[in-house]
Order: C-alpha cells, then structure tokens, then sequence
C-alpha cells in the first residue's frame, strides 16, 4: 500500500483510515494515494478524472508558533498539584489558554 512505499525517513503513521504525517509531506502522500486509487480502479474510473478532492487533509496539531516547548504542560497536564509544581518549577507565569480557545 501507500503506506508502505513511503520512504523510512517519512514521518507517516496510518490510524484507521488516515495517515498522520508533517505538513511538507502533505502534498507527496496525498498524490501517492490518488495514483494506487487510479491504478487499483483503471477499469472503472474514465482516463481524465479529477480525484484531488478525495482525500481530505486536517490540521491535527497545533504549530509550533502556537504553543511553546514549556507551556505544553498546561492543555495536556490534568489540573492539581503536579502540573502547578511543572509550572511553578519553569516560571510559566502567563495565563493559562483551554485548547479549544486556541483552535478558535
């Protein structure tokens, strides 16, 4: 599969019926599985048609520019005491942002 014939030094990991990747990858993956959908249903599809809307692409994480390596501890750390030691420990003095307010 598609999966299989990317090149070791691809971040890809397939989960269900997606396939996680990084963003410069986007574009290689998505044309891969349009080519093996095109191979796999040469009988049945017409020569010139158009499948780069088939495959959907979601940002699932957030950039690097919207969460730093230190407040990370906030949206993934349950509340109490060791994600208060965490932040106290690394000076994180800014307010803390749910995630959902940050996806908005």
């Amino acid at each position: 599969g598609t999966y299989r014939a990317l090149d070791s030094n691809i971040f890809a990991l397939p989960i269900h019926d997606c396939i996680l990747t990084t963003k410069e990858h986007i574009e290689l993956i998505k044309d891969m599985l349009i080519a093996k959908t095109k191979e796999l249903y040469s009988n049945d599809l017409i020569r010139q048609v158009d499948l780069s809307n088939l495959f959907r692409t979601e940002l699932v994480s957030l950039d690097n520019n919207e969460i730093s390596n230190k407040n990370w501890v906030k949206y993934i750390m349950d509340e109490g005491g060791d994600r208060n030691d965490y932040i106290e420990e690394y000076g994180i003095d800014y307010p803390y942002e749910p995630l959902e307010d940050i996806l908005k």
